[in-house]
């Protein structure tokens, strides 16, 4: 309506002003919904063929040119072409690739047809959605696949049905025809000199229209013999305005078709590009506005233009012509002296029938018009409101939806969900393998059948393998995750299935969907320490760790490959058919090869010692030596990055020695420097505290601990400071108490073995210790 007004504003600012604002709010509706942007077609439509083209005075191709782009409707056009452009270019902008290129044949099966079958199936479509248009009783809430089967066949009889509408469309479009444009732009309305380009008012399209209707009343002849000599041609223009009236009705009926119909439709018809639904109610909303204009358009020619009012007047005209044409023939018979005025009298009767004829089809058509109207008024609201009634929940909906289309995947996978909530297995089972059975990409139905199988408790080996089925499908695979997560847990509870659950669930974790090999590592890493330390074999322990070496020497050499191939050309646009997959840097990799190979050495020495021995103590030295801090710590993933963390396996090998020898410095250090790590602040003080007096009362002991490390008593000195550096740091609030212990070793130390750098360091802690505690 703002467009329209633009155009018939005979002011340039009011046209610019309305052109403005109808561009705000054909904008406006596409940032609401992208459909709203196809209504850019209806107004070039209807400025195209239902506006007067401007009349050019110039012959010349070129002043044709010139003369036109001063014109108002070329601005509009213009305009809406450029409210195009711009929504276009800032919705790539925004969003990128603006066409949904991730779609499955359950939710638009055409794509993955053959050529025939996908556009046979792609013209009943258009079909099946003008019959919901029209006769919206089938509905449905999930139109999937295969609640339309394909029409693979030229002999299918549903491609009748194709053939009509687009026979339907092809009439409406070819009957007005839209070629005679372009003899309108060559001509026009209207009249436009190449010396009033620069002064044309905007309403000049329409005031010299109205000038040349005048200019012809002036000119109209008075006399007798000239009416009557232009009756035939007041009778051939009558004819020709009928003609022309017709003719732009077609012409209307052609712009709500294509304008307000087909091109609100045209972006989900799967013949510009494919889309994610194959059918979906929804995009029936700005094409039912079309047909509503058609339906009262034809319900007004039927009724005629008045209504109801002509059904009133003919029936009060038809009772009183009944009441007078017996006193006509009773004047006619009776009168047997008015013989020259019966040529006369049977002609007025004859129009008198006529006029009766004429108001009996009147009366009839407004009558059938009524009809229809109440008809369509009544079964429309009858299917509103119990349509609405489908909607009262999800359950209601979607027993509706069983009605319509029970051979869709996703009815079924829903009415499946819906049976689980009443714990009605059998049947929820049922639902989820026929979704399975009529598309067998169709990978969501694994693990709602695993979930329903674990539940019901009568297969779980079958469940958990449906489970892990359920990884390879992004849709699911974290909630399949979750469920194989809380079964092995629950199994990992009891000891005796505690090593079987941790390396089933170890297995799950190398998976390539999720491609977790740290968490996998340190769980076969823990089986083969609990494998060791209950009596088991070296052997039994690298039976364990394998599934680790294995999987770790493909990913580095995997990783490698793919940082020496080129991105491909689409790497703009990542493909996410692995969510839960977690990838790792080489260097990651390696360092996690290096200590889990490091700690085999101390899981053979376990197997073969005690461990309070010497010989495991041995081997637990060289590997804090050669691997600390990094086998302390592994590289986590936590959501878009890597984070360190305490390996676990790490902290029960710790846990293991230092509980077996309590009094080794090197052992409660490292505990210490573990407990930091967790943020156990009070214990890691204290395990540093002990290893620094662990490390003072071998300042005297050297000798027997040479093989430990120390090699003389600054060493020892040098040891226990750090441990007690490391209290400071650890815990602030012992600061003090730290230093006075630091100062003790620097004043031990030089009693032992007097030095000047011994002497040093205990002056500059004694200065330390008076300015921080004094």
């Amino acid at each position: 309506m703002a467009y329209m007004s633009a155009a018939s504003k005979g002011d340039w600012g009011k046209h610019y002003s309305m052109l403005a604002v109808s561009m705000l709010m054909l904008f406006s509706a596409a940032l609401a919904k992208e459909i709203g942007i196809t209504m850019a077609g209806a107004l070039v439509l209807i400025d195209v063929y239902m506006l007067p083209w401007p009349r050019l005075s110039s012959r010349s191709l070129r002043h044709h040119a010139a003369q036109l782009l001063c014109h108002r409707k070329v601005i509009r056009l213009v305009a809406v072409t450029a409210a195009v452009a711009a929504y276009a270019q800032l919705r790539s902008w925004l969003a990128g690739d603006h066409l949904v290129r991730i779609y499955r044949k359950v939710e638009n099966p055409i794509p993955f047809a053959g050529p025939l079958t996908a556009r046979l199936t792609t013209g009943f479509l258009h079909a099946k959605y003008f019959h919901l248009l029209l006769f919206p009783l089938h509905l449905s809430a999930d139109w999937s696949f295969a609640c339309v089967p394909y029409v693979q066949s030229l002999m299918d009889p549903r491609n009748a049905a194709t053939a009509a509408v687009y026979a339907a469309v092809l009439w409406v479009v070819v009957s007005c025809k839209p070629w005679q444009v372009v003899p309108h732009i060559l001509a026009g309305s209207g009249h436009i000199s190449h010396s009033q380009c620069k002064t044309e008012k905007p309403g000049s399209e329409h005031t010299s229209s109205r000038q040349q209707q005048q200019q012809q009343q002036q000119q109209l002849p008075t006399t007798a013999f000239q009416e009557s000599v232009l009756q035939p041609e007041t009778e051939a223009s009558r004819v020709e305005d009928s003609i022309a009236a017709r003719h732009q009705e077609s012409v209307w009926q052609m712009v709500v078709v294509v304008g307000l119909v087909i091109a609100p439709f045209s972006p989900a018809a799967n013949v510009l590009f494919y889309v994610g639904t194959f059918i979906a109610e929804r995009l029936l909303y700005l094409p039912s506005f079309g047909y509503c204009l058609l339906l009262a358009h034809f319900l007004t020619q039927l009724m005629g233009p008045h209504g109801m009012h002509t059904l009133s007047s003919a029936l009060s005209y038809a009772k009183l012509s009944s009441e007078v044409q017996p006193n006509h023939r009773t004047s006619s018979s009776s009168s047997p002296h008015l013989s020259s005025a019966g040529a006369a009298t049977a002609d007025s009767t004859a129009q008198h029938d006529q006029r009766q004829a004429q108001s009996v089809r009147t009366h009839a058509h407004s009558w059938l018009g009524l009809v229809l109207l109440s008809v369509l008024l009544m079964g429309y609201s009858w299917r509103t409101v119990t349509r609405n009634l489908d909607w009262e929940d999800e359950e209601t909906l979607f027993v509706a939806a069983q009605k319509v289309c029970m051979n869709s995947g996703k009815v079924r996978l829903n009415s499946g969900i819906l049976e689980r909530r009443h714990s009605n297995w059998d049947q929820a089972l049922h639902h989820f393998r026929r979704a399975r059975e009529i598309d067998d990409t169709y990978c969501e139905p694994d693990y709602w059948i695993g979930a329903s199988l674990l539940q019901q408790g009568k297969h779980v080996q079958l469940g958990l393998m449906e489970l892990e089925k359920a990884l390879r499908c992004k849709y699911v695979a974290a909630n399949a995750l979750n469920a194989l997560q809380q079964v092995y847990q629950l199994m990992g509870s009891e000891v005796k299935e505690k090593a079987a659950s941790h390396q089933a669930w170890a297995r799950i974790l190398l998976k390539p969907e999720l491609g977790r090999v740290v968490e996998a590592c340190q769980l076969l890493e823990q089986v083969a320490l609990e494998k060791v330390q209950l009596g088991g074999s070296y052997a039994s322990a690298q039976d364990a760790m394998k599934p680790c070496l294995v999987h770790l020497k493909q990913a580095q050499n995997a990783s490698q490959q793919a940082a020496a191939t080129p991105a491909p050309a689409d790497a703009a646009f990542p493909k996410s058919d692995k969510p839960l997959l977690v990838t790792y840097t080489n260097s990651t990799l390696a360092q996690l090869m290096v200590c889990t190979k490091a700690r085999g050495r101390v899981y053979r020495a376990l197997s073969q010692h005690r461990p309070d021995s010497e010989e495991l103590q041995d081997a637990v030295y060289k590997y804090l030596q050669r691997h600390m801090p990094s086998c302390r710590l592994l590289q986590a993933k936590e959501g878009h990055g890597e984070q360190q963390q305490v390996a676990t396996v790490h902290l029960h090998l710790i846990h293991l020695v230092q509980s077996a020898d309590s009094e080794d410095p090197w052992f409660q250090l490292e505990w210490g420097e573990i407990m930091a790590l967790e943020n156990r602040v009070k214990e890691a003080s204290l395990h540093l505290q002990v290893a620094a007096a662990l490390f003072i009362t071998h300042l005297d002991q050297v000798p027997s601990v040479r093989k430990r490390g120390i090699a003389n008593p600054k060493d020892a000195a040098q040891l226990a400071v750090m441990c007690l550096r490391r209290v400071q740091q650890v815990q602030p609030s012992d600061i003090c108490q730290a230093m006075k212990q630091e100062c003790d070793v620097y004043n031990k130390l030089q009693s032992l073995q007097p030095s000047v750098s011994a002497s040093q360091d205990l002056e500059n802690c004694q200065r330390m210790l008076h300015k921080m505690c004094m």
